[in-house]
């Protein structure tokens, strides 16, 4: 691990953390459930795109990839999400809660790493 990094990854998760406290804000009088699903799915549309950019180790994949998306997106929400429903005799309303973010966000990685993968192509045809 490069510690030398430390800073720029954690000035990256203070823009995600301030992101998803804005959003969580702008959608607080409607639920914050939505809006805990918005930005999970959101970030993890984020992580698929540079998944297929092919960022993989680089410096912006870290700031972006660890420090963005790891403070915007938030599995322990979810988590405490599901469990109040839970708890509060909606099992049902949980259990539905939790397979719409599993899907939402794995949807959302996989079309944006299709649409990246689709654009750097037409690029380069472009190119050609």
């Amino acid at each position: 691990m490069d510690l030398r990094a430390a800073p720029t990854i954690a000035l990256g998760g203070m823009a995600g953390a301030a992101a998803r406290w804005w959003l969580h804000d702008v959608w607080s009088g409607d639920s914050v459930s939505w809006a805990t699903l918005i930005v999970n799915a959101a970030g993890s549309a984020l992580l698929g795109w540079l998944l297929a950019e092919g960022a993989g180790s680089s410096a912006f994949a870290r700031v972006v990839g660890v420090g963005f998306c790891g403070s915007f997106t938030t599995f322990s929400a979810f988590g405490l999400i599901v469990a109040e429903h839970v708890q509060a005799g909606r099992v049902g309303a949980g259990l539905l809660y939790a397979a719409a973010s599993l899907a939402a966000a794995l949807a959302a990685a996989l079309a944006a790493g299709w649409l990246r993968r689709r654009l750097r192509r037409s690029i380069h045809q472009a190119a050609t």
